[in-house]
């Protein structure tokens, strides 16, 4: 299925780092797709830039400044003790640092909470990121997180 395997630090699909987006253009503006034109080998991965000028600034600034948080898994997810793949444009930049989120509305949550789930994660990664990703529907977890929280429980957490 092409999930991050445990030997690689970054979350990607068949070696290609963050699903090909330019982990520069986070920063930048918005998330953009690379090319296979403007490709870089870092970490024993395929990492995609948009154009010439993103990818001369991950190599000569010092890749480690772009790589996401939590190796590119839902910063939310990290926060509570397990990784989940992120939706590649559920992400915020705070204090010159990505962090992706598994989906939109998980953002939200991330967003609300943000300083304490940083914490939070920052303690919980060095355990969690041997571990497996959760394989999960974004729809029926959607689905079923608003189902829920109508009683007044919070799958999430």
């Amino acid at each position: 299925m092409g999930l991050m395997m445990d030997d690689k630090p970054i979350y990607h699909k068949n070696g290609l780092a963050l699903e090909g987006y330019d982990v520069v253009s986070y920063f930048l503006d918005r998330p953009l797709k690379g090319s296979s034109t403007f490709s870089h080998h870092y970490q024993e991965l395929e990492w995609r830039f948009a154009n010439q000028q993103n990818l001369d600034l991950f190599v000569v600034n010092n890749p480690a400044k772009y790589l996401p948080q939590y190796g590119g898994f839902c910063a939310f997810g990290a926060a509570n003790g397990y990784k989940a793949k992120p939706k590649m444009s559920s992400y915020h930049v705070a204090e010159e640092k990505l962090y992706l989120n598994f989906s939109d509305y998980v953002q939200e949550r991330w967003l609300q909470e943000k300083a304490e789930k940083i914490i939070m994660a920052d303690q919980k990664w060095p355990a969690t990121k041997s571990s497996k990703p959760i394989s999960a529907n974004r729809h029926w977890v959607y689905i079923r997180y608003k189902f829920l929280k109508l009683f007044g429980k919070d799958i999430l957490e």
